[in-house]
């Protein structure tokens, strides 16, 4: 992935460069092996030259964040994610 954009977002009398790529989530599916767990969301950011993939912790993990048991009903933890990455360019 590769930074399209940068906007500034004016929070208080701080203001802050943004990735725009940062504010468009992405659809994740997750994957157990070849089994189907779940969908889920996340977004793309950009820091000191590397891109990452943003998500919640229970969706990388596939665990419940206060009795750490599995979420898929079969005992199922992600060890693959399949994304679609927007290559469209966005005006900022």
């Amino acid at each position: 992935m590769r930074l399209v954009s940068k906007m500034y977002a004016v929070i208080g009398r701080m203001s802050t460069l943004i990735d725009v790529a940062s504010t468009i989530t992405t659809k994740l599916d997750l994957f157990y092996r070849e089994q189907f767990l779940s969908h889920a969301t996340g977004f793309f950011t950009e820091w000191d030259g590397q891109h990452f993939l943003i998500t919640n912790w229970h969706v990388a993990s596939g665990l419940h964040p206060e009795t750490k048991e599995t979420l898929h009903s079969k005992g199922g933890i992600p060890d693959r994610v399949k994304f679609s990455n927007c290559s469209r360019r966005y005006q900022g």
